[in-house]
């Protein structure tokens, strides 16, 4: 900037006001007509850092669901960060959720800077810009399939198509994804394509978009050969992680009625029924010990989260565990996590 601009930047400052109020959707929707007028070939993120709730403009989360959802499949990225404990978690986990990036929540200084480092670090460890997931049945079966995308991912149907936004990935993760397919009955036993699976993605790299398609196979096989299988011990920790989301999800609406105790119980049960389902888990291979340490991190996780329910004021355990639930469930890869959650309240950010 040049030096001459700077006592009319001065003056402008000086003479801004504050309102009162809390527009998220025009301040979204104004970062995103600035980022139609630079087309970055490879993609762009659009960071929403708030403090507040929603108390003028669209105040609906579906609105903002939708308005990211739509980006996303423009390449951009939307990505947000709340800060202190008066802002609007809703809103700001819709944005997060259709706009393919991370709902981070930031209680104190300290977490605010390891967050906004959070977002720098995805941006530059960024390799995959806005993959998509189809699946398509094939004919080999009687009827028509029932197909249920466990995470809370954006999805929707072209034709007999079914079209997972899977969002932008990152250098070294790992990442699942549980598609449940209930087969209606095959004809024929052997082996049976089922679907096939495509995945669309642009390489930031090489500014290349790729295509990549696989075959979805079943083994039909008798009943009573059936019935001896075991189940994949990745997916079963995987399927385990997500039915325990919903308990985060309930303990949130209990912890918003004043149910602090309620809400702590709830996942405390959660936690301890993950650990006996570990213990069921033999570990005979690095994917079934992967499996085991992915139920037991989130059995630890959860435990946490209900000890800050009850050490904690109501607004930053509702808060702490919306941001968990967000990134569990959508199966996203988390940097710079608190290791401690619990926080003097005079720390909080106001």
């Amino acid at each position: 900037m040049a030096d001459h601009q700077l006592p009319a930047l001065r003056k402008a400052i000086r003479d801004m006001h504050t309102g009162g109020s809390t527009d998220i959707s025009a301040g979204y929707l104004l970062g995103l007509r600035e980022l139609t007028r630079v087309h970055a070939t490879g993609g762009s993120t659009l960071l929403l850092i708030s403090d507040g709730h929603a108390n003028s403009g669209e105040q609906d989360p579906k609105f903002f669901t939708e308005v990211s959802t739509k980006s996303a499949a423009d390449k951009v990225t939307t990505s947000t960060i709340g800060l202190g404990t008066g802002y609007d978690e809703t809103i700001l986990e819709a944005l997060a959720q259709g706009g393919g990036g991370a709902h981070r929540f930031a209680g104190t200084i300290d977490e605010a800077v390891g967050a906004i480092a959070a977002e720098v670090d995805d941006l530059l460890d960024k390799t995959i810009v806005n993959a998509v997931l189809r699946l398509t049945p094939t004919t080999a079966m009687t009827s028509a399939p029932a197909i249920e995308v466990l995470q809370r991912l954006p999805y929707w149907k072209d034709g007999e198509t079914y079209v997972v936004q899977l969002g932008d990935l990152y250098s070294g993760e790992n990442r699942r994804f549980v598609i449940n397919i209930e087969l209606p009955g095959i004809a024929a036993l052997g082996l049976c394509k089922i679907a096939d699976i495509t995945i669309e993605y642009l390489d930031l790299a090489a500014r290349q978009e790729i295509t990549v398609t696989m075959p979805v196979n079943v083994n039909v096989v008798p009943g009573d050969v059936a019935a001896g299988r075991i189940s994949d011990p990745i997916v079963r920790a995987e399927r385990l992680i997500l039915e325990a989301q919903s308990a985060k999800s309930l303990a949130v609406d209990e912890l918003r009625s004043g149910k602090t105790k309620e809400a702590s119980s709830r996942l405390q049960g959660t936690a301890a029924n993950l650990r006996r389902e570990a213990s069921l888990i033999p570990v005979t291979d690095e994917r079934s010990a992967e499996s085991l340490a992915i139920i037991r991190a989130e059995a630890d996780e959860i435990e946490t989260l209900a000890q800050t329910a009850q050490n904690e004021d109501i607004f930053y355990s509702s808060k702490r565990m919306t941001e968990s639930y967000s990134r569990k469930t959508r199966s996203r890869n988390v940097r710079n996590e608190p290791t401690d959650p619990s926080l003097n309240t005079d720390d909080y950010l106001n």
